[in-house]
């Protein structure tokens, strides 16, 4: 079952900025010892997250405000508020910081924000309800995922692709029911794709014209947001509908190991120097925090 989150706080963790029930999940400098060091007020329902590739701004995505908060990192103040479509939830950047892109489940589409002006740039019509987004490494595509509750096709759901120098969609991609989360292996060669009703997660050839799943890895309880570490070697799978972190053997597609968190863990993020893991449990207020190397939670 997915899980909502309704605050209207946001909380930054000095080693991650997590946002709950997240297609994907920010990072932020990394340090040995996790603690709460700030917390934001921001609108009406904070969800997507994304971090500046200089770390000097956060966009947050506000799904019952229809519209987008930049943080400024330096003074942990709004400094910017964008008007995007209906109920706005996942939200990336491109690796050269100079486009966001959001995923506007509401309206069935993607709203392109200039990160130099704050302001909206263009629109892009996708599938329906799209939810998690990611940017390729090169920063040449956006693959969305469409969550599709409850309409055509059924059972499965689409991933759209768009190209980010025409913001136009150039291909459509068949995956299983209720896409959630996007990532990108750090090669850009593949994407996984976490879709929460069929206890699947895709895997997309990105490099196939057009790109195509492959395979699919089997995933149980919901799986919901997705994290890489840094040399692609382990899919970190959080399941939302337990209390559960499937990690996941790039090379042999295989689960090696379940790592127990907090209650409907949903957002994932791994530390730039791939040491730690974090994890946002929805069911509750924390973040567990875990060692990569043991699988061990070692904070929450």
């Amino acid at each position: 079952m997915r899980r909502r989150w309704t605050s209207s706080v946001l909380s930054l963790v000095a080693v991650a900025a997590v946002a709950v029930a997240l297609p994907q999940v920010a990072r932020a400098a990394y340090v040995s010892d996790p603690a709460l060091t700030a917390t934001i007020s921001v609108g009406s329902g904070p969800r997507g997250i994304a971090v500046t590739p200089d770390g000097a701004y956060i966009y947050v995505a506000e799904t019952a405000a229809n519209d987008v908060k930049v943080i400024s990192t330096s003074t942990n103040t709004v400094t910017a508020t964008i008007g995007v479509g209906s109920t706005p939830i996942g939200l990336a950047i491109t690796p050269d910081g100079t486009k966001a892109f959001v995923a506007n489940y509401g309206t069935n589409n993607v709203s392109i924000i200039s990160t130099s002006s704050n302001t909206v740039t263009g629109t892009v019509g996708v599938g329906v309800q799209p939810y998690g987004i990611a940017v390729s490494p090169d920063g040449s595509s956006v693959y969305v995922a469409n969550y599709n509750n409850g309409g055509p096709p059924i059972p499965n759901s689409t991933v759209s692709v768009i190209s980010t120098s025409s913001n136009t969609v150039t291909s459509t991609i068949s995956v299983h029911k209720n896409p959630w989360g996007v990532v990108f292996s750090p090669s850009g060669t593949r994407a996984y794709v976490s879709n929460s009703a069929s206890d699947l997660v895709s895997i997309i050839d990105t490099t196939a014209s057009p790109p195509v799943e492959t395979a699919t890895i089997s995933v149980s309880n919901t799986p919901a947001g997705l994290a890489v570490n840094s040399d692609g070697s382990r899919l970190y799978v959080a399941r939302n509908g337990s209390t559960s972190v499937d990690v996941i053997n790039t090379a042999t597609n295989a689960i090696v190991t379940t790592i127990t968190v907090g209650s409907n863990p949903a957002g994932v993020a791994v530390s730039p120097d791939g040491d730690r893991l974090y994890v946002a449990n929805n069911g509750g207020t924390t973040v567990s925090v875990v060692d990569t190397a043991t699988n061990a939670v070692i904070s929450s």
